[in-house]
């Protein structure tokens, strides 16, 4: 293969920027152009753009610098264009007008 045909590295989007999430994105880096995390706290969005770190959830580990983090899903989705990879605990999955929801 050459590398005009090999195919072009995707956009990952990840849901979820608890240790599972960092996790994955390291391993999946570099294999990608860019990975777009989610995340819902104000301090791993800080750590994770500015310092390229999630030390809450994996202390002691580097973010390869293709990875950033999204404060919405909206934010990450267009990185996806091949797939979303999530790492949410079972509970972020609930649907606020489920009859099953807790309230």
């Amino acid at each position: 293969m050459t590398p005009e045909t090999l195919p072009a590295r995707p956009h990952i989007a990840i849901l979820g920027a608890g240790s599972w999430g960092s996790a994955l994105a390291i391993l999946l880096a570099p294999a990608a152009s860019s990975v777009a995390v989610y995340a819902r706290s104000p301090e791993a969005l800080r750590s994770i753009n500015d310092d390229h770190a999630n030390p809450r959830y994996l202390p002691g580990a580097s973010l390869p610098p293709t990875v950033t983090a999204g404060p919405s899903l909206s934010a990450v989705s267009p990185f996806s264009r091949r797939g979303v990879a999530h790492a949410l605990l079972r509970s972020a999955f609930r649907v606020p007008h489920s009859p099953h929801a807790r309230l």
